[in-house]
């Protein structure tokens, strides 16, 4: 999961827009102030100085270091931050753009939204028609490994109905096997840009069709 930095309410926070995203300075604890900068990508740097001398504290910084006086300053950035990346970012669930592409097209298309229904698979989400409550899109996070793909970690995949009359022709790298689905009426997509994206919008809306019938 990663998140994404509101415009919106980072200029409404104080935040100025700079060439590289945005940038705010305001009071912290013990009469420091507090240099936040956010990039576009939204990367979060924070510099605490010394008014009187312009000079960076870093003691918090330092591994061990304890007292009250370092806790008290510790507390008050980590507090600042937290409510910054409460207020003023939103959480992308879908690390890869692709992923993220096809929901949007789903959204934009159909006007149906996407859905997180598995508190504890935050990953995980589908898309279905607004008509008759069928899934026709289903995104996951799997291993590669488990997949059958090369390479480690994971990857974003969306599970779309098939014809059993008319398979899908599976290529081992980026359409297989539905991944969790019955494997005669559902396949996966790998969402790593292999297969292009005018390509899976086509395969997500003949989905979208086959979930049409009753």
């Amino acid at each position: 999961m990663t998140y994404l930095p509101l415009p919106e309410r980072l200029l409404a926070a104080g935040f100025a827009k700079t060439r590289g995203g945005w940038a705010r300075t305001a009071p912290l604890a013990a009469g420091f102030v507090h240099e936040v900068a956010v990039s576009r990508r939204g990367e979060i740097r924070s510099r605490i100085i010394d008014p009187a001398t312009g000079d960076e504290f870093v003691a918090h910084r330092v591994h061990g270091a304890s007292g009250a006086f370092v806790h008290s300053v510790r507390g008050a950035e980590d507090a600042a931050l937290a409510d910054l990346r409460a207020t003023c970012f939103a959480a992308e669930r879908f690390d890869q753009p692709q992923t993220r592409a096809v929901s949007a097209f789903c959204a934009r298309t159909w006007n149906e939204p996407v859905e997180f229904l598995w508190p504890a698979f935050p990953d995980c989400a589908i898309h279905r028609r607004a008509d008759n409550r069928k899934w026709y899109a289903t995104f996951l996070a799997a291993r590669r490994d488990r997949l059958g793909l090369p390479g480690e970690g994971k990857v974003e995949i969306v599970d779309l109905r098939m014809d059993p009359a008319a398979p899908v022709a599976f290529d081992d790298r980026s359409l297989l096997p539905g991944w969790h689905m019955n494997k005669r009426s559902w396949f996966s997509v790998v969402l790593d840009g292999s297969l292009p994206l005018r390509r899976v919008q086509a395969l997500v809306r003949r989905s979208r069709g086959l979930a049409a019938r009753r």
